[in-house]
């Protein structure tokens, strides 16, 4: 077989069987699985990886830090977005509400730690943010 280096077939194959810790071509050529037993590890191996994944960039990512990663599953969407219909409204406040959720969402008062200018009060109850 060419190097994994190669924009080949069979290298993207080792590479795939490779990243998701699986048999190696070889094996699997000198004794192939059944469908059945071969689609649920495939399943498992790719769902162990993205896991793995989230976790990692959720380690990284301060944004990420209130995600729950014990609710994680791959498949099942968040329960925020479970009765997001398909239009543009809807989806305009699902993706305000993941943002006030993991706290990326730019409010009034972390502006104006940013704006040089003096902040006017809250005009409905009078006092500084």
């Amino acid at each position: 077989m060419k190097l994994p280096t190669y924009h080949s077939f069979f290298s993207s194959i080792r590479r795939l069987l490779h990243t998701y810790y699986l048999p190696t071509a070889y094996q699997l050529f000198e004794s192939p699985p059944d469908k059945k037993v071969w689609k649920a590890k495939l399943n498992s191996a790719v769902d162990q990886h993205t896991i793995a994944t989230w976790h990692e960039e959720i380690q990284k990512k301060p944004s990420l830090r209130y995600i729950n990663t014990d609710a994680l599953s791959v498949g099942k969407s968040h329960h925020l977005y479970t009765y997001v219909r398909p239009n543009r409204i809807d989806i305009l406040r699902a993706e305000t509400n993941a943002k006030l959720l993991t706290g990326t969402y730019t409010l009034e008062a972390n502006r104006a730690v940013f704006n040089q200018y003096a902040v006017n009060p809250c005009t409905l109850c009078n006092t500084e943010p």
